[in-house]
């Protein structure tokens, strides 16, 4: 294990701190998505929904703020040698650097490119708004958006227009003629003709998505693929994180509809309208997450609301044996006491600690053994002198080469040595 260590550091040091950092953010990259491939399950409830959302989350934060401490830091793991080597060749360091210019290329054209598609948004918003002008305002559907933006508790302004394309989508715009935000709600120029129920179930899932932050959330992903654009299993990541956030977008409308069966038939009639309206030819496909009718969990196909209060209530059928308690009851305070934030972001602290000293190894000279040699003195010794262990002159003075003290010294010694004398 030593020797692995050790000529695995001597490995790394031959690359700069952008070759370690790029290698670092590439095994990472390779760790979370893996992990993902794990947890995301299509026949999800609603806790594996909320679970694989908060995973998601994780990792895209975690790609970039990771790789960027580590490079700000110079966080490096010392791995301490008794005798210091080194391979010596700078073609590794060479390569580093070549991919390092090439990945900032890159960088460049695709943050160029998500600039470019959000402007083609703004402009095609511009003539949506013409389009609306001409036709008037839609007081019907601003009525029923102001209504549920009630019931939703959305304090930010609201504007709805309906002649912006066949699928429903939501962007973000700076309010004319001021330095704040509103929200835009683009619907179909059908959306007029449709009878209430269909338009509320429409405008509830823009507006549960707005209430989640999905726009600022396909933003960031977007951004964290152009950062990780040589890694396609990154864009998967951002994929995964749209199809989840719709989920969460309709079971949010779902609960703020209170009312379950109206919002399964509201649904299913939207869901026969789609079926007329061409699918949605997003420009980029950078900021805007469409109704998908049929992008529901098991559990919310029914209704949130519908589902038993107790999950561990004995099936229908199934023996009241112990071992079938005793695994209800496991599961019971597994769900009561293991939270969703706990579980995921566990999984993304273990692969950044592994990835994290997986990577940044250095070899570092071990310091030169002390070993403490301890003097053996007596504590008698340092009490007092003994005047017999010292040469005597004549008439029983000490000699002059002696180490006595001298009379006038606060030691006893001195006046030792004058009694001596007048004996």
């Amino acid at each position: 294990m030593d020797w692995l260590l050790t000529h695995l550091a001597m490995a790394l040091d031959t690359l700069p701190l952008a070759g370690r950092v790029m290698l670092l953010a590439g095994l990472l990259s390779l760790a979370l998505a893996g992990l993902a491939r794990r947890l995301l399950r299509p026949d999800a409830d609603d806790g594996a929904i909320t679970y694989q959302l908060i995973y998601l989350k994780g990792a895209l934060v975690t790609l970039l703020l990771v790789p960027a401490l580590v490079y700000l830091t110079g966080f490096k793991l010392p791995v301490h040698v008794t005798e210091f080597t080194q391979f010596h060749t700078t073609w590794p360091a060479d390569v580093a650097l070549g991919l390092l210019f090439a990945w900032l290329l890159g960088v460049v054209y695709h943050l160029w490119l998500l600039g470019r598609a959000h402007q083609a948004e703004q402009r095609v918003l511009a003539a949506v708004q013409v389009l609306q002008d001409k036709a008037g305002a839609e007081t019907k559907l601003q009525s029923r958006a102001t209504h549920w933006c009630q019931r939703l508790r959305i304090t930010h302004p609201v504007t709805v227009l309906s002649q912006g394309g066949e699928q429903p989508w939501h962007l973000w715009r700076r309010v004319p003629h001021g330095l704040s935000v509103e929200m835009v709600i683009v619907l179909p120029a059908a959306a007029r003709n449709w009878p209430v129920g269909v338009v509320d179930s429409a405008l509830t899932r823009q507006l549960a998505q707005s209430k989640q932050g999905v726009w600022s959330w396909l933003l960031f992903a977007r951004l964290v693929q152009a950062v990780y654009w040589p890694m396609p299993w990154v864009a998967g990541l951002g994929n995964h994180l749209k199809q989840r956030l719709q989920v969460a977008g309709n079971s949010l409308a779902a609960a703020a509809y209170r009312d379950p069966s109206g919002w399964r038939r509201d649904l299913q009639n939207y869901r026969k309208r789609a079926e007329t309206l061409a699918s949605g030819n997003f420009v980029g496909n950078v900021l805007r997450l469409s109704i998908n009718a049929d992008a529901v969990s098991p559990a919310q196909r029914s209704f949130p609301a519908n589902r038993a209060a107790n999950s561990t209530a004995v099936p229908a059928g199934e023996p009241t044996t112990f071992e079938n308690r005793w695994a209800r009851s496991k599961a019971h305070l597994r769900d009561k006491y293991r939270s969703p934030y706990e579980q995921a972001y566990w999984l993304i602290a273990v692969a950044c600690v592994a990835v994290s000293l997986a990577t940044t190894l250095t070899i570092v000279q071990a310091p030169p053994e002390f070993d403490p040699q301890f003097l053996e003195l007596k504590w008698q010794d340092g009490l007092a002198r003994r005047l017999h262990d010292q040469p005597l002159g004549p008439e029983g003075v000490p000699a002059a080469g002696g180490s006595a003290a001298p009379a006038g010294s606060g030691d006893g010694s001195g006046r030792a040595a004058g009694a001596a004398a007048q004996d």
